[in-house]
């Protein structure tokens, strides 16, 4: 580098060199959606038990929002086009 001042040449200045393996860090990304609905597992044994079949015949699902159009909407993916719905 030169000093203009005395029209000398100065050496570079140092730089740290940065390893980036110790700069990583590992990082999960996780995509779902709602659905809207929960297995309920205590009813399904419930029906089970009153029917004479295995708990694991019988799956129990209850809606949360019971029937909510805008969740409906979004699942078909109506949302992302006005026009279709």
């Amino acid at each position: 580098m030169l000093d203009t001042n005395t029209n000398t040449f100065q050496a570079a200045p140092s730089v740290d060199v940065v390893n980036i393996s110790s700069m990583a860090s590992l990082a999960v990304l996780s995509i779902g959606n709602f659905s809207g609905s929960k297995k309920d597992k205590k009813a399904g044994e419930e029906v089970a038990d009153s029917n004479g079949v295995s708990t694991g015949l019988v799956r129990l699902y209850k809606d949360l929002l019971g029937k909510c159009e805008e969740l409906q909407d979004i699942q078909k993916g109506n949302h992302l086009n006005p026009q279709r719905a």
